[in-house]
This record gives C-alpha cells, structure tokens and sequence, in this order.
C-alpha cells in the first residue's frame, strides 16, 4: 500500500495515474469492508481528491473512477459525503476552495457519482449539491453538467427533475444568454426533447417539470425565440400537452 500511496502524490503524472487505477483495482477486487478500511487508514480519499483537482487529464479520469468505486460500497459513501459539512474533503468545500479548472472537474465529479447507483444519486441530493451545481453552473459556463443528469435515464426521476427546474430557472434570467453559448443552450433543450419520449406515459411528474422549465424558459424574448426555433419546435411539447387537457376537459363536461 505504501508504494500506491507515495505514487499518489508523486511529481510524474503517469505515475499517479497508474496509482489511482491501483486503488480502482483495490476497491473492485479486495473485500468492501477491508478496502474502506485502508482507504480510510492512510487518508487515500484526501489523495485522489487532490489528483482531481491539480492532475492532468488523464489522472482526473484515473481518480474520478477510483471515487466512484469507493461509491459503490455502502461504507465509500460516508467518506464521499461527510456528515460534517466543515470536513475538508466535503465536495462543496472543495469546490470553494479550487481552482476554475478544479470546480469544474469536481462537478463533473458530481454528476458521474450521482449514475453510479440510485442510494449515491440520493446522497447526491441530500447533501445539497445539486443546489451548488446550479449556482456554479453560469459561473463555469459548464450547461453540459445539466445536460448530462437531464440525459442519464439511469438516474432517479426525481434527480432529473431537479436538473429541469434549475435549467428553466436559469435561462429564464435576464443575463443567462451572456453566460451561456448558444451550442450549450441547444444541447440543454435536446436533452429535455428527447426526454419526452418516456415521460408522457411512465413519469407523469417529471413531464410536468419539463412542460414547467419550458415554460420560464420561454417568458423571455430571448427564450421563447430559442425553444420555437429548434428544429423540430421544442415548444410543440407545450403545445401539445395544452390541447390534451383541453380535451380532457371537454370529455369530462360531455
């Protein structure tokens, strides 16, 4: 263990590359309860957290995978997600406390934890850090964070429903289109788009979050000309769910 430990904070990136994929390889083939031990003896989280955030590239990737491998056991999450919200390694801390480049990646972070099983996506959430990603989100011009909860159908409805609303809330501000290019608000409203084909008949609240961040997205001018000029219109979901209640109504009264 020792030699993994001194390559995670080793000068060459390759090194602490190979020993972040030694600690992903650890959690995946050594007992959950011993390898959160050792995680937790010889402070293994705090290490790969700071490969995250000042690694390159590829040592980023390395250590987003061994963190969500330290997720897939009951007892990784209370090290990911400290009950202390002063702890060091509590990831709204961190983003704090990081460079543009380390928030983003510790979103990123975020985002991939919440896919990796429905009991982390809910830990996601009660740890408040879907609330951090909306308010860093046209700080760091990082949309794709939202596309990607929006997109994940492996995700808990509830989760992207929240991601919904903050991308109504968002872009229904008066300044979200300077903070935001039009190829990420575009990629955004496909996300929502091509949610509809499984809402409307299986997650009937979920339709309703959508039909609702259309709806503030377009009370501005800028807004309602980007959801009616996406090819198809995605404003034809609004359109559509109006003339179906309109007929309900109607049947109810005949």
């Amino acid at each position: 263990m020792s030699f993994v430990l001194v390559g995670l904070g080793a000068d060459s990136q390759k090194v602490r590359q190979l020993a972040c994929i030694s600690i992903a390889c650890l959690m995946g083939n050594t007992n959950n309860r011993i390898a959160v031990q050792l995680v937790l003896q010889h402070g293994v989280y705090s290490l790969l957290l700071g490969c995250l955030i000042d690694g390159d590239e590829q040592v980023a990737s390395a250590s987003t995978d061994a963190i969500k491998a330290l997720a897939s056991y009951s007892e990784g999450m209370g090290i990911i997600f400290p009950a202390n919200m002063n702890e060091g390694t509590h990831l709204e801390s961190l983003i704090a406390k990081s460079s543009p480049l380390g928030r983003v990646r510790v979103l990123a972070l975020i985002v991939k934890l919440f896919s990796t099983s429905s009991s982390v996506a809910s830990e996601v959430s009660k740890s408040n850090l879907l609330n951090l990603l909306e308010a860093e989100v046209p700080n760091s011009n990082n949309t794709l964070l939202l596309s990607s909860i929006i997109s994940n159908g492996a995700a808990e409805s509830i989760l992207r429903s929240r991601a919904m609303m903050i991308t109504g809330r968002l872009l229904s501000k008066e300044n979200a289109f300077a903070f935001n290019d039009e190829s990420s608000r575009r990629n955004i409203l496909s996300a929502i788009d091509k949610r509809f084909d499984f809402l409307e008949s299986r997650e009937a609240g979920e339709c309703e979050c959508a039909l609702e961040a259309l709806g503030q997205i377009g009370s501005s001018f800028q807004g309602a000309t980007m959801i009616l000029s996406t090819t198809p219109p995605i404003a034809r979901h609004v359109v559509d769910a109006a003339f179906d209640r309109q007929q309900h109504v109607l049947l109810g009264i005949c």
